[in-house]
């Protein structure tokens, strides 16, 4: 399923721009606890820079993801959803599109909830075999932590679908890591988010940002995806930059990211950006900066485009310049699309990948207050889409 933009500065096409993205030397400019790296090897472009932020500044339209199925045979199958933690935004919004997209199939949803605990994901996996579920979606939770679960699933003869759960360059290896798992759905695009991000603040910077990275330790491996490759990217895209890590956990975001953020700054006071690996963790770097009196001195650029922090984009105070944004409500429908497909029987099919940039000069397509769907397109056209290639559109 390919995307491309509908108006773009670059006559480029997502592949190719991907292709570019992919091609860079893997130079890490490795940023660890308590000392900055500088980025040894690399050319500030600004003209190539120019074209790939505009590019994703542009608004995407999209593809089917594959040939019409009737999903008629299935009504009433019950479709378990594993998600990392329901105290996400991301996960909530991921739920409601799921929910819609199976009620337009006519299965049974049922979404188990968990906090981000291991046991519970375990728990969650247990109940839906003894439930002879027809399929189980895991949206986001680890799949190495579960994997005699979806052994055991395997066994039971139920396909096992990751949604949102893996970088896109892991896909294969966690597959073969992970026998059991069936396909993917809505895919994870985190390093090449971040990859965006590195590239929209070299630009913006003219290749001289300080930046400190604040990952969520705890969330699987994310934050060596995102981590690793937004340090690549500074290493090549911006060469005079230095990047500094700060740690905290999605557990104990909320009473641990403020100080470690301000024991940051103290530390490295000529800051000039901070990179959230997530959108959750915005509001806790926020009062940070408050207290260090500097919301005008550093910028803030992160990944997920989750309504609270676009909003937050539009107001540039506090000052959150860009969010690299996926319609997080259409993975639902994503991942259900693949579902339908594997339960009948249908080769897994290569859904959709798109991001879009989000800053000042393109918000306002976000609505006020943002919307975690708007500015990718045409969403009622895109869930009709679907509806049609399921055959059930009224």
């Amino acid at each position: 399923m390919s995307s491309t933009p509908r108006k773009s500065a670059s006559t480029r096409s997502f592949a190719s721009i991907v292709a570019v993205l992919g091609a860079l030397a893997l130079t890490a400019c490795a940023a660890s606890e308590g000392g900055a790296t500088a980025a040894s090897v690399g050319t500030y472009d600004e003209a190539e820079l120019t074209s790939i932020v505009d590019q994703y500044l542009a608004e995407p339209t999209f593809t089917a993801p594959g040939d019409p199925i009737d999903v008629s045979s299935l009504a009433g199958e019950k479709i378990y959803v594993i998600p990392f933690s329901d105290a996400t935004e991301f996960n909530q919004i991921q739920a409601v599109g799921a929910k819609e997209a199976a009620e337009a199939a006519g299965v049974e949803l049922i979404h188990y909830t968990t906090n981000g605990q291991a046991s519970e994901w375990q728990q969650g996996m247990n109940k839906a075999i003894q439930d002879d579920a027809a399929a189980i979606i895991i949206a986001g939770a680890e799949p190495t932590i579960i994997a005699p679960q979806i052994a055991e699933a395997e066994a039971a003869g139920i396909p096992v679908i990751l949604s949102h759960a893996v970088d896109t360059t892991a896909e294969q290896e966690i597959m073969e890591t992970v026998p059991g798992i069936t396909a993917t759905g809505a895919r994870a695009p985190f390093g090449e988010a971040m990859r965006l991000v590195a590239d929209y603040i070299a630009l913006e910077s003219k290749g001289a940002a300080k930046i400190l990275f604040v990952t969520a330790d705890d969330m699987n491996s994310a934050p060596m995806w995102l981590g690793d490759a937004f340090n690549d990217e500074i290493a090549q895209r911006c060469p005079d930059c230095t990047v500094d890590r700060v740690s905290t956990t999605s557990a104990e975001a909320a009473t641990k990211t403020q100080t470690a953020v301000q024991a940051a700054l103290q530390t490295h006071p000529d800051t000039t950006w901070i990179v959230p690996m997530f959108d959750f963790l915005v509001p806790y770097i926020i009062p940070a900066l408050e207290a260090a009196n500097a919301t005008e001195t550093i910028k803030i650029g992160t990944f997920n485009g989750t309504a609270s922090v676009l909003d937050l984009v539009r107001e540039q105070n506090p000052p959150v310049v860009l969010d690299v944004g996926e319609p997080i409500e259409l993975m639902g429908w994503s991942t259900m699309d693949q579902t339908l497909r594997i339960l009948l029987g249908e080769e897994p099919v290569e859904q959709t990948l798109y991001m879009r940039i989000f800053d000042e000069s393109n918000i306002a397509d976000a609505g006020e207050p943002a919307s975690t769907i708007a500015g990718y397109g045409d969403i009622d056209a895109i869930k009709n889409g679907f509806r049609e290639l399921w055959g059930v559109a009224g």
